[in-house]
């Protein structure tokens, strides 16, 4: 299924006043690497699977070995909604907006904010990490690519 486009608000993220983050002591690294344009995920270092929230445990093989690794920001549209009405109303100014579960090319799932960029949305398009400030905070959303084939898979990058 496919939804015509629409543009991003005219708005500047940067002065919303919304809830923030809550950062614990296992996920602060996630949001240091986000403020400097990085994406970092928990990875076992037994299994090699990534997690798509840190974990103390590895939830494939039980492994208590886990560090932070970098991943692409290379992603696809798993699936999405379009929010019309915000659920919190510092949101609301920002709407409408697109709310997705984007699958890294490295496997993690993971719930974002996607930019359309006059793009249409459809599950299997292929989007990259766009690190935007919101607020005082600095949020992996995530941006449709302009090039559909841009998702690799796994493999590809090994």
């Amino acid at each position: 299924m496919t939804h015509a486009a629409t543009s991003f608000p005219a708005i500047d993220l940067a002065t919303l006043s919304v809830p923030p983050p809550t950062p614990t002591a296992l996920s602060s690294p996630f949001w240091v690497a986000a403020a400097e344009g990085r994406l970092l995920f928990h990875r076992c270092t037994d299994c090699r699977r990534f997690t798509a929230y840190p974990r103390e445990i590895c939830p494939h093989c039980w492994s208590q070995n886990q560090a932070w690794e970098e991943v692409s920001g290379r992603a696809e549209v798993q699936t999405f909604t379009r929010v019309h009405q915000a659920g919190n109303a510092g949101w609301q100014l920002a709407a409408p907006y697109v709310i997705a579960l984007v699958r890294l090319i490295e496997g993690p799932v993971i719930l974002t904010q996607l930019i359309e960029a006059g793009r249409p949305v459809r599950a299997g398009a292929a989007c990259c990490v766009a690190f935007t400030k919101v607020g005082d905070w600095t949020l992996p959303f995530f941006r449709l690519s302009a090039d559909a084939t841009a998702v690799t898979t796994v493999e590809e990058i090994s």
